[in-house]
């Protein structure tokens, strides 16, 4: 996730707090803040960045697997956000 990582990640000088407030790459469960939409709204926003193919491929690896991940949770949890 490094290019989220200037502004997304609270141990890095760049942090953004608005940034944080979205996730915060220095928290080991930072994609629980995310909802199915953000997930999806994450995937748009690396279309316009500038990174090589192969980091392309690794973000939508990760989000795959994330959306498996969430895809076989019950509904009561999958559907609930994580609280700040």
């Amino acid at each position: 996730m490094k290019p989220c990582g200037r502004c997304h990640d609270a141990a890095q000088k760049s942090a953004v707090p608005a940034a944080l407030q979205k996730f915060d790459l220095d928290q080991v469960d930072w994609a629980s803040a995310l909802t199915e939409s953000k997930l999806g709204f994450m995937r748009d926003r690396f279309a316009d960045a500038k990174m090589t193919g192969s980091e392309r491929q690794r973000v939508e690896t990760y989000l795959k697997a994330e959306w498996a991940r969430r895809a076989v949770l019950p509904p009561e949890v999958r559907n609930r956000e994580r609280v700040p």
